[in-house]
């Protein structure tokens, strides 16, 4: 909020915001969900005609996104001369926070058809999505993708595995995730805890809990 209103006073001092200060200023919009602020810097770029880049347009999208404007999002994504991963990233993760699972999974479809690797904050969106869902089927995909590309290993994207799989009852995969892990945190144990809990394996939580010592 001061941000904003730091960038309000400089705008009504007749001084022109760089680059870096409007990047900025979007990231203080997209914390706030300042939908209003954010058109109005939106407007500003284009009546100074300055250059919507990469960066920029990607932080426009998520700031659209993290607004609840999906259709806006959609909408200047699509007609971003330049994207990159960061850009789709930010479509896939706003249409993956709103429930969209078959939108995000469409656009990663495409974003492959167009040679973009797909990053990690890609794949725990879209994780998240199937997860929140408990649509296994489509999950199971994204695992083998996850497998291809070699994220497998990381711990961030191995804990989505495991919230997918056991929101979606399978704790036999959300286990097998579990224990191919070389490293485990308490976000490892208490997702496939409570994925036991929510099936009423108490003897098997107890048993990890041991192991957990």
């Amino acid at each position: 909020k001061e941000a904003l209103l730091m960038f309000q006073e400089m705008h009504e001092d007749g001084m022109s915001p760089d680059r870096a200060t409007i990047l900025s200023v979007l990231e203080a919009c997209s914390h706030e969900s300042a939908l209003t602020e954010g058109k109005q810097l939106h407007s500003y770029i284009r009546n100074s005609f300055l250059e919507i880049d990469c960066v920029i347009g990607s932080a426009l999208v998520d700031l659209y996104c993290k607004c609840g404007s999906l259709d806006e999002s959609s909408h200047l994504f699509h007609n971003l001369p330049i994207r990159n991963v960061v850009t789709w990233g930010a479509l896939i993760s706003g249409y993956a926070q709103y429930g969209y699972g078959d939108s995000a999974s469409q656009l990663f479809a495409r974003m492959k058809m167009e040679g973009i690797k797909p990053n990690k904050v890609v794949f725990l969106s879209i994780l998240k999505a199937f997860g929140a869902s408990a649509r296994l089927q489509k999950g199971r995909l994204f695992h083998n993708e996850i497998l291809r590309s070699g994220f497998e290993k990381d711990l961030a994207v191995a804990n989505m595995l495991i919230f997918m799989y056991s929101r979606g009852g399978n704790m036999e995969e959300a286990y097998s995730v579990f224990r191919m892990l070389r490293f485990r945190n308490v976000v490892s144990w208490g997702t496939l805890l409570s994925g036991y809990m929510q099936q009423d394996r108490g003897e098997i939580v107890l048993k990890l809990i041991e192991k957990m010592d």
